[in-house]
C-alpha cells in the first residue's frame, strides 16, 4: 500500500501497481510512505513483508483519502502468475497433495496452474478470512481474492 497526501494506493498482487508505485514515488518524492505489512496471500508464517495490504488494513486515519486500485484482464493475472511462480516459492497445498494431484509438479502446465490455483487459492482466502465455506460455488478465485482485498469487511461478504 502506498499512502500520499492525496490518496492510498491499493496493490492488488500481478495488476502492474509495482510500475505505478515506482511513478507516484517519482512525483510525490517525500510525500508518501510505503506501507509493508505481512503479505496477503501468504500461508506461510514466514514474516515477510509486502506491499499488498488490503482495504481492510488502511490506517483508519487514511480511510477518508481516495482509495486507488489496478484491476487487471483476469487472463493477463493468471498468465503473469504462472510465469512469476510466486506459487512456487510459497504453495498454496502441502507439496504431498500438489504432487498427488498434479504428478509432474512443481514442472506442472498452464491448464494444471490454473486448476491449482482455483482449487486451494479460493480455499486459502476463505480460511484465512475465517469463513466456512464450499468453495465449490460459481464465485471463482480471482473474483474471491477481488472482495476479499477491496473490501472493509471481507468475512462478511465472504460469508454471504
Amino acid at each position: 500500500m502506498l499512502i500520499t497526501e492525496d490518496f492510498v494506493l491499493l496493490n492488488f498482487p500481478k495488476t502492474g501497481t509495482t510500475f505505478t508505485r515506482k511513478i507516484i514515488k517519482q512525483v510525490y518524492k517525500d510525500k508518501c510512505e510505503e506501507v509493508l505489512l505481512p503479505y496477503f496471500y501468504n500461508n506461510l508464517a514466514t514474516g515477510e513483508m509486502h506491499p499488498h495490504a488490503s482495504y481492510a488494513r488502511i490506517p483508519a486515519e487514511h480511510r477518508g483519502k481516495t482509495i486507488l486500485s489496478i484491476v487487471r484482464n483476469p487472463f493477463d493475472r493468471y498468465v503473469s502468475m504462472f510465469f512469476f511462480k510466486q506459487w512456487l516459492r510459497e504453495p498454496s497445498a502441502s507439496k504431498e497433495i500438489l504432487e498427488e494431484i498434479y504428478p509432474n509438479f512443481p514442472k506442472i502446465e498452464f491448464v494444471d496452474f490454473l486448476d491449482m490455483f482455483d482449487r486451494f487459492q479460493k480455499r486459502n482466502v476463505f480460511a484465512r478470512n475465517n469463513v466456512t465455506s464450499n468453495t465449490d460455488t460459481d464465485i471463482g478465485c480471482q473474483t474471491v481474492q477481488f472482495v476479499a482485498f477491496h473490501s472493509i469487511n471481507p468475512q462478511g461478504l465472504l460469508r454471504s
